[in-house]
């Protein structure tokens, strides 16, 4: 049905794994349930076909908040790093432009082509590699450009 209605899955990981302390004690227990179907999801969105994007819910805890990077290494048990990668970038690109003059940014975004709005970053190191250094942004990012601007370069 999702296929069929070009619906798209952003599935989260980690705040299954992290719960505030405020939280009702229901809340924790339902979270692990629904963690401990993740693969099962993961493996029926393959299956099935189902475009997937990047997405993160981690706002009512400040502590995940200072994780959400590690929600890249999370997923490594069902997805591969370059999937991950492109679920982040490309596919998260072409669920932005769904929103039409809702969004923020005009044309093309999310692909790396001529007249897009597009973002660049470099990593000191091969991330598809190693997600790991994803988790230290400000050690492994070396360059930003945003909007064709360099907005930082440690190169």
């Amino acid at each position: 049905m999702m296929v069929e209605n070009g619906m798209w899955l952003s599935p989260q990981v980690l705040v299954y794994r992290a719960f505030s302390a405020d939280l009702r004690p229901a809340r924790p227990e339902k979270g692990r349930l629904v963690e401990a179907g993740l693969g099962d999801m993961f493996s029926l969105a393959k299956e099935c076909g189902i475009k997937s994007v990047f997405g993160t819910d981690v706002v009512v805890n400040p502590r995940a908040c200072a994780d959400q990077n590690k929600e890249f290494a999370a997923r490594l048990d069902w997805v591969t790093p370059a999937k991950i990668l492109t679920r982040a970038t490309a596919n998260s690109g072409e669920v932005l432009q769904l929103s039409g003059y809702r969004s923020p940014y005009p044309g093309v975004v999310g692909r790396i082509v001529e007249g897009a709005h597009a973002d660049l970053l470099l990593t000191n190191g091969n991330s598809v590699e190693d997600f790991t250094i994803l988790e230290d942004y400000d050690a492994a990012i070396a360059f930003i450009m945003k909007a064709g601007v360099i907005n930082r370069e440690n190169m």
